[in-house]
């Protein structure tokens, strides 16, 4: 149980990974996944290609609580709010409640030992899951006592967009884009988020007129696969922040840009508004 983005109740699914020959687990991994596109490629999809928290399990002491995003699976009614980094970790501390719950019902199951018997707690993200990791990372320590119960020990957190405002900045600096499947995933993750902000807004006025032309939004909210995802934009030429943003939507004078920019600052974990208490692990690369 859960909530989505305009805070309504909601059944999300996930996936518990753990090594088959544990005894007991004196350690836990909330694992945060990265950008997916389709059912298929989150945890509670095909397992086979989750090879990171299968890795992770490799230690027989070590259990992974990993939940899919809103908008996979049991929720795949609805669109991802990609991006809404305070609703992602409300997911992944619901999962990580439920899975423990689920854990202890079953005494045949291997249990997770008590923090005065030695249990530990981190978070782990890479990509999106590395933004989610650190915005997981503050909900825990806000909550002092899940903070307490579970022995919350920090988080590792992997080249993600810890401040979507700036990231954006550098997209349109470098305009070329090895990833651009995730610009109008942005788009629609803002509008999935705040639909109030966006209001007689049509969000096709954000696009160029070759994006516009190949219907882009529709293919976003198609959840087609991963691979597809990332090949389509390429297939079109549209690789470039230029070729798939409008001019006006890039003009920060504009009403687009301030939408949208608004939105996205609303995401920034490095606002300076809250200071770790537990260690973190920034992995970074220009890649």
């Amino acid at each position: 149980p859960s909530v989505d983005a305009q805070g309504n109740p909601i059944i999300l699914s996930g996936c518990i990974y753990y090594n088959k020959r544990a005894e007991s687990f004196s350690e836990i991994l909330l694992y945060t996944h990265q950008t997916a596109f389709s059912n298929n490629d989150v945890p509670s999809g095909n397992a086979a290609t989750n090879l990171e928290p299968n890795v992770l399990t490799v230690s027989r002491s070590t259990i992974v609580f990993a939940s899919d995003y809103v908008g996979f699976n049991a929720s795949g009614d609805k669109m991802h709010p990609y991006m809404n980094q305070e609703l992602a970790a409300r997911n992944e501390i619901d999962m990580l409640k439920a899975g423990m719950v689920f854990m202890m019902q079953d005494k045949d199951r291997p249990q997770i030992k008590s923090v005065k018997d030695g249990l530990k707690t981190y978070v782990v993200g890479y990509s999106q899951g590395g933004a989610v990791a650190l915005a997981t990372h503050r909900a825990i320590e806000a909550d002092a006592e899940l903070c307490s119960d579970i022995n919350f020990c920090g988080s590792y957190c992997g080249a993600g967009p810890y401040d979507l405002e700036t990231t954006f900045e550098m997209f349109k600096t470098q305009d070329e884009m090895s990833l651009p499947a995730v610009l109008p995933y942005v788009l629609v993750g803002m509008y999935e988020s705040y639909p109030e902000s966006f209001s007689g807004i049509n969000l096709n006025d954000y696009l160029s007129d070759e994006a516009v032309k190949n219907d882009m939004l529709s293919f976003v909210k198609s959840k087609s696969a991963t691979g597809n995802a990332l090949s389509w934009y390429t297939d079109r030429g549209l690789t470039s922040v230029t070729s798939i943003m409008s001019k006006e939507a890039l003009d920060e004078n504009s009403t687009l840009w301030k939408t949208l920019t608004k939105c996205m600052r609303k995401q920034s974990l490095i606002d300076g508004s809250w200071t770790p208490k537990h260690n973190t692990v920034l992995y970074h690369s220009t890649g």
